[in-house]
Protein backbone atom coordinates (compact mmCIF):
# COMPACT_ATOMS: atom_id res chain seq x y z
CA UNK A 1 0.00 0.00 0.00
CA UNK A 2 2.89 2.39 0.74
CA UNK A 3 4.29 2.01 -2.78
CA UNK A 4 0.88 2.80 -4.24
CA UNK A 5 0.60 5.99 -2.18
CA UNK A 6 4.11 7.10 -3.10
CA UNK A 7 3.52 6.42 -6.79
CA UNK A 8 0.18 8.26 -6.92
CA UNK A 9 0.44 10.87 -4.16
CA UNK A 10 0.12 13.84 -6.52
CA UNK A 11 -2.99 12.39 -8.17
CA UNK A 12 -4.59 11.63 -4.81
CA UNK A 13 -3.84 15.06 -3.36
CA UNK A 14 -4.98 16.78 -6.56
CA UNK A 15 -8.25 14.86 -6.53
CA UNK A 16 -8.83 15.68 -2.85
CA UNK A 17 -8.08 19.35 -3.55
CA UNK A 18 -10.57 19.31 -6.44
CA UNK A 19 -13.27 17.76 -4.27
CA UNK A 20 -12.74 20.35 -1.53
CA UNK A 21 -12.88 23.24 -4.01
CA UNK A 22 -16.04 21.77 -5.57
CA UNK A 23 -17.77 21.62 -2.20
CA UNK A 24 -16.71 25.19 -1.40
CA UNK A 25 -17.95 26.34 -4.81
CA UNK A 26 -21.32 24.68 -4.31
CA UNK A 27 -21.66 26.09 -0.81
CA UNK A 28 -20.37 29.63 -1.25
CA UNK A 29 -20.18 30.52 -4.95
CA UNK A 30 -17.38 31.20 -7.38
CA UNK A 31 -15.95 34.43 -5.94
CA UNK A 32 -15.64 33.08 -2.41
CA UNK A 33 -14.27 29.80 -3.75
CA UNK A 34 -11.67 31.75 -5.72
CA UNK A 35 -10.64 33.67 -2.59
CA UNK A 36 -10.32 30.39 -0.67
CA UNK A 37 -8.18 28.93 -3.48
CA UNK A 38 -5.92 32.01 -3.44
CA UNK A 39 -5.50 31.77 0.32
CA UNK A 40 -4.65 28.08 0.04
CA UNK A 41 -2.08 28.86 -2.66
CA UNK A 42 -0.60 31.64 -0.51
CA UNK A 43 -0.39 29.29 2.45
CA UNK A 44 1.35 26.68 0.31
CA UNK A 45 3.80 29.27 -1.00
CA UNK A 46 4.67 30.52 2.50
CA UNK A 47 4.96 26.95 3.75
CA UNK A 48 7.32 26.02 0.91
CA UNK A 49 9.55 28.97 1.84
CA UNK A 50 9.50 27.85 5.46
CA UNK A 51 10.48 24.31 4.43
CA UNK A 52 13.49 25.74 2.59
CA UNK A 53 14.50 27.53 5.81
CA UNK A 54 14.10 30.97 4.25
CA UNK A 55 13.72 33.77 6.74
CA UNK A 56 10.67 36.02 6.43
CA UNK A 57 12.90 39.10 6.54
CA UNK A 58 14.90 37.93 3.49
CA UNK A 59 11.69 37.20 1.62
CA UNK A 60 10.32 40.67 2.37
CA UNK A 61 13.53 42.27 1.14
CA UNK A 62 13.21 40.42 -2.16
CA UNK A 63 9.53 41.33 -2.67
CA UNK A 64 9.28 44.90 -1.38
CA UNK A 65 11.20 47.89 -2.75
CA UNK A 66 14.24 49.09 -0.80
CA UNK A 67 12.50 52.41 -0.05
CA UNK A 68 10.00 50.47 2.07
CA UNK A 69 12.79 49.73 4.58
CA UNK A 70 14.38 53.18 4.49
CA UNK A 71 13.64 54.84 7.84
CA UNK A 72 14.79 58.31 6.71
CA UNK A 73 12.15 58.26 3.96
CA UNK A 74 9.27 58.68 6.45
Amino acid sequence: MGDFLRAHLGKLLGTAYGIVLSVVYLGFGFVRMFVVALLIALGYWIGARFDRKERLWDLLHRILPESFFDRDHR
